[in-house]
C-alpha cells in the first residue's frame, strides 16, 4: 500500500470516522487521546487518538480540503482488485469499525457514540456480526431458555410431591 495511503486508511478503520471527517483533520482537532470533531454531519463528537502534534498542520495535508481524494479512492480501488476486494468501500471501513465493537461486548448505544449517530436503528445497521458470534449468541440464549425449564420442571415435581 502506499505510504501516503496507509495512515489515512488506518485511521480511517479505528475510528470508524467519515472519509472527509479524517482527511480534514488538523492537529489542533487532537487533544490528549482523542479527535474532537466539530463539524460531523451529525453534531459534534469524539474519536478516540493518541497523540498531539503542530496544531495548524492538517494530518494528512496531500488529501486535506478536498485535495488527492480521487488519488486516495484510485489506489484504496486498486488495492481492493489486487486483493479480490472489488466491492469494499473505504465506506466500509466505517461498518467494520462498528462490527468489531459491537463482537467486542461494546452496546449499541456506545457504538453509536462513537459513530456519532444520533439514532441507534442507524448504528444497528452498521453492526454486522459475523456468523460465529451469533452462533454462540444463539448457544447463550438456549442454554439461558433449557436451564430456565430445567429449573422449572425439578420446582414442578418437588410441589408435585408435597
Amino acid at each position: 500500500m502506499h505510504l501516503s495511503l496507509r495512515h489515512p486508511v488506518l485511521l480511517l478503520a479505528l475510528t470508524g470516522c467519515p472519509r472527509s471527517e479524517v482527511l480534514d483533520r488538523r492537529w489542533r482537532d487532537i487533544g490528549g487521546d482523542a479527535m474532537k470533531l466539530r463539524d460531523s454531519k451529525t453534531g459534534p463528537h469524539i474519536a478516540a487518538l493518541p497523540g498531539a502534534r503542530d496544531p495548524d498542520a492538517f494530518l494528512f495535508p496531500h488529501y486535506a480540503e478536498g485535495r488527492g481524494q480521487s488519488s486516495l479512492i484510485a489506489c484504496w480501488c486498486a488495492v481492493c482488485t489486487d486483493a479480490k476486494l472489488d466491492r469494499l468501500r473505504l465506506h466500509d471501513l466505517r461498518h467494520t469499525m462498528a462490527s468489531q465493537a459491537v463482537m467486542a461486548g461494546e452496546n449499541l448505544p456506545q457504538v453509536g457514540r462513537l459513530l456519532g449517530h444520533r439514532r441507534h436503528r442507524t448504528t444497528a445497521g452498521y453492526a454486522h456480526l459475523a456468523d460465529g458470534h451469533l452462533a454462540e449468541a444463539a448457544e447463550k440464549v438456549g442454554t439461558i431458555i433449557a436451564n430456565a425449564m430445567a429449573d422449572a420442571g425439578s420446582a414442578s415435581s418437588v410441589n408435585a410431591g408435597e
